[in-house]
């Protein structure tokens, strides 16, 4: 029996949801632990419920809807994203992952098909980089991974992220019962736009992720003088913002040395007093490093570190790098793949498999279960910004591929 997708349905609510912090430019603006993070979720769970799934928010603030099958004691099978976005960020990352998952779980309702397992849409809290140093929050607090000391850190103001999380209606006192017991979690699958080219390039409908890149995140601190930008002659300065740029360049030729096996950005940098008539006397740089060869990360670290030092002889001033947050390439599990291989045979569709060089909550459900990752067509590879867009046709696509892979896991025997 084939499922049924409503397309129009989905579209129009992936359009309804993308008005909840739109920006003049056309993007989206939904910071994770955000008041519009807040309506987005509870908009959701509205869907949710008229699908026929029974919701939840845990107290790490993720939103969970459960489709109950046969074996109500039978270990489930969890699909979801995030609803937050990036400053300005495109109106498809993550979201797609939600609503596609709860289209995918509503036709499955629709059909009448009974299923043995049961399936959670988890729209998972606060998946984007916060002011609070590290991302993929919610889905951290299911799989039990937050960094020591989480809710204690504060944000620049002096706000923790306990008392955010309790301002936005979160239990932080409760937090450890946001876990999921891996025992009792059959496999998770994620559908997210590819965020890169290849697909778009090759016109391939569906992407089938073999391995989660590695991210860390460090933070180069430049600590010069600050001086009057007049009287000060310029070969006695110590500019800081001078020699943040001669390590920006640096990083990126250390990086492009490495062919296609790391990618470096410095996405992030804060000056000190940021004065147009003072030579800037700090400068912080947060840098991100991806690869999926976990032993590059040491090398490019090291080659880093030389450059820091190398910058600091040269210009008389103090640098320091310090490792912020960090995770290792993740290889997903064949078995899985080969299930949403065999969907894409049976609906003759092609199909690529191919690395992923963009973080996911999958990456942290992996920690905890069986994990696959499904990709559709991101135009020109943009994401991340308002440019961002998938076609309605592939949207469809992926949707379909995940509804039929999702019933096959809910009656998958391992």
């Amino acid at each position: 029996m084939s499922l049924c997708i409503d397309g129009k349905l989905l579209l129009k609510r992936i359009e309804h949801l993308s008005r909840i912090g739109r920006t003049p430019e056309g993007g989206v603006t939904r910071p994770g632990f955000s008041i519009k993070e807040s309506q987005a979720r509870t908009l959701v769970e509205k869907w949710m419920a008229e699908a026929g799934l029974e919701t939840s928010v845990d107290p790490a603030l993720n939103l969970i809807g459960t489709c109950w099958g046969k074996e109500r004691g039978a270990p489930v099978v969890v699909t979801g994203s995030h609803l937050d976005s990036v400053p300005n960020g495109g109106r498809l990352d993550g979201v797609l992952g939600v609503l596609g998952a709860l289209e995918a779980v509503r036709s499955l309702i629709l059909s009448k098909i009974e299923i043995r397992r049961s399936i959670r849409v988890v729209a998972f809290a606060a998946e984007e980089p916060n002011i609070y140093g590290f991302s993929t929050v919610g889905s951290r607090a299911i799989s039990s991974s937050l960094p020591e000391g989480a809710l204690e850190r504060k944000d620049p103001k002096g706000l923790t992220l306990c008392e955010l999380l309790s301002r936005r209606g979160g239990r932080p006192e409760e937090i450890s019962r946001a876990r999921f017991d891996p025992s009792q979690v059959a496999a998770f699958v994620e559908l997210h736009i590819e965020q890169g080219p290849f697909l778009d390039i090759q016109k391939i409908p569906i992407g089938i992720v073999s391995t989660l890149c590695g991210i860390k995140r460090l933070l180069i601190t430049v600590k010069g003088r600050p001086d009057h930008a007049g009287t000060m002659p310029m070969n006695l300065r110590k500019d800081a913002l001078a020699a943040g740029a001669q390590l920006i360049l640096a990083i990126e030729m250390i990086c492009k040395s490495k062919g296609e096996g790391m990618v470096g950005t410095v996405g992030k940098m804060t000056l000190a007093p940021n004065q147009v008539n003072v030579v800037p006397g700090r400068a912080e740089l947060e840098l991100d490093l991806r690869t999926h060869d976990d032993e590059l990360f040491d090398r490019i670290y090291a080659e880093i570190l030389e450059a820091c030092d190398a910058v600091s002889n040269e210009r008389s001033l103090e640098i320091s790098l310090t490792a912020r947050t960090g995770e290792p390439p993740v290889s997903l599990p064949e078995d899985l793949s080969r299930v949403i291989v065999n969907v894409c045979q049976d609906f003759h569709l092609s199909y690529l498999k191919m690395p992923s060089w963009a973080g996911h909550d999958a990456t942290q459900m992996a920690k905890i279960t069986k994990t696959a990752v499904i990709f559709v067509p991101s135009r020109q590879g943009l994401s991340h910004c308002p440019q961002e867009w998938t076609d309605g046709k592939d949207i469809k696509t992926g949707v379909r591929v995940l509804s039929e892979t999702l019933l096959r896991l809910a009656n998958w025997d391992e």
